[in-house]
């Protein structure tokens, strides 16, 4: 993925950002995740983007468009957004799957993973997803999501993405370390009081 921005001065600065990604072969029918894109943004669209505009739009995907993030790197005061594709799910009724996508975050501490909370399980099934949905034609199954940082300790973290084929009765497990970082605000509030000690 390239990423390329110039700037309004007389002489154009460009900027490119490379990231790979790791996608199993085309022709494989593992049930499987992508790799956790983590995102300054992620937003959905009324439609698609017409053929002629997709390329002005590199990082649409149907009605989900995302903006990646530069590096992994979050201060507390932004919100952090992930995406992920569920690949290969079996289809059920009508080619519509039943797949549960569940987020878990753990914060680094001295070397070991603690859980500090796990995000409402998101559910693709037929009663959630388009009615033309239908997995033998193709169409790409999603999932994102957007939370606040503001309630996180300075530190790294590990986001894990657990995703459960009910159709298949296959589980598949993918992960994503990213920091959380303060802002001069959160740093004054994590200051000791006068009479308090210092650690």
């Amino acid at each position: 993925i390239g990423w390329a921005e110039a700037t309004n001065a007389k002489t154009p600065v460009v900027q490119v950002i490379t990231r790979r990604l790791s996608l199993p072969a085309a022709n494989r029918t593992d049930f499987s995740l992508s790799d956790v894109v983590l995102a300054d943004a992620v937003r959905t669209l009324e439609s698609p983007y017409p053929i002629d505009q997709q390329g002005a739009h590199p990082y649409a995907i149907g009605a989900l468009e995302t903006t990646p993030a530069r590096d992994t790197r979050f201060r507390v005061d932004e919100p952090l957004s992930v995406v992920v594709q569920v690949i290969n799910p079996a289809g059920g009724a009508a080619g519509k799957p039943d797949v549960d996508v569940a987020f878990r975050v753990s914060r680094d501490v001295a070397g070991r993973l603690q859980l500090v909370g796990s995000l409402p399980v998101q559910r693709y099934n037929a009663s959630t997803l388009p009615v033309d949905f239908d997995v033998a034609s193709g169409h790409p199954l999603f999932a994102a999501l957007q939370m606040p940082l503001a309630t996180f300790a300075r530190g790294r973290y590990t986001i894990e993405v657990i995703a459960t084929d009910r159709v298949g009765g296959r589980q598949t497990t993918r992960t994503a370390t990213f920091d959380v970082t303060g802002t001069p605000a959160s740093l004054l509030r994590e200051a000791p009081t006068p009479g308090q000690a210092f650690r």
